[in-house]
């Protein structure tokens, strides 16, 4: 199982960041690769990332559509990869507090859940899970989801595979997230999603494959790729409607007809 982390102009916060959550939660540096989009930049984040913290560092292709692409690639095929942002603070497990309010804790026990949760998956016959995007303890639970949920970018682990119907079809990957969900759930019919972990992180943080162009240009670029998702997915997408900022789209799921829920470890 290794981690793959695509970063654009955030050499510093990879560093203090997801590298240093990666480090406190005792991952093998051997195992993190990280992917930049040009030599210029490899050798800046060379200088700049503290060595010991990663196993190598790869030159890609400016775009995250691009680098996506560029790391399934990569990989070997039925490989286990754990993908994750530049700016990921840390990554939190529920505390359950019997007759009182949950709360959240960093989970340095990362790993071992990242490992459970692959399990579950070739258990049941998916190969994508992810984790909540809320940090907040009231919407987390000992459970994990099988179903028809929306995995976000940030942090997600994928039985990896090179198949053409899982690649990003746009260069700057405006909404590659979503589109990674649906084509799993058409594909192996569910995902899951482990509700007991959440990452912890700023959205829309100044740099990143964002930076690459406007605002305006983003929002319209995702409302017009919206409708054709809407159209291509309609026995998956209940609806599509505009979100408030930063956040262009706002995307509902019909539910799985097999949908479930199964017990999470507290590790």
């Amino acid at each position: 199982m290794r981690v793959s982390i695509a970063s654009y102009a955030r050499p510093e916060g990879c560093r203090d960041k997801t590298l240093a959550f990666l480090k406190r939660a005792k991952w093998p540096a051997k195992d993190i690769i990280i992917f930049v989009a040009s030599t210029s930049e490899k050798k800046i984040y060379e200088q700049t990332l503290r060595k010991g913290t990663y196993g190598k560092i790869v030159v890609g292709k400016l775009g995250l559509g691009n680098q996506k692409n560029i790391m399934r690639d990569f990989f070997e095929e039925g490989e286990e990869v754990l993908f994750m942002d530049d700016d990921i603070e840390s990554v939190l497990r529920i505390v359950p507090r019997q007759g009182e309010r949950n709360s959240a804790v960093e989970a340095l026990s990362f790993k071992k859940y990242a490992k459970w949760a692959f399990r579950e998956c070739r258990k049941n016959g998916v190969r994508l899970w992810g984790i909540r995007m809320s940090t907040n303890a009231f919407f987390m639970s000992e459970t994990a989801t099988i179903g028809w949920l929306l995995i976000s970018g940030g942090c997600y682990g994928e039985v990896n595979t090179r198949a053409k119907a899982f690649r990003v079809q746009r260069a700057d990957g405006n909404q590659d997230d979503i589109e990674r969900t649906l084509q799993h759930i058409r594909e192996h019919g569910n995902i899951l999603r482990v509700n007991g972990l959440a990452m912890k992180t700023v959205w829309r943080a100044p740099g990143g494959f964002q930076a690459t162009m406007s605002l305006e240009r983003r929002h319209a670029n995702g409302r017009a790729h919206a409708a054709k998702l809407a159209e291509k997915y309609k026995d998956i997408i209940k609806s599509v409607t505009d979100a408030e900022p930063p956040h262009d789209v706002d995307y509902k799921l019909k539910v799985s007809p097999t949908r479930r829920r199964i017990p999470m470890p507290l590790m």
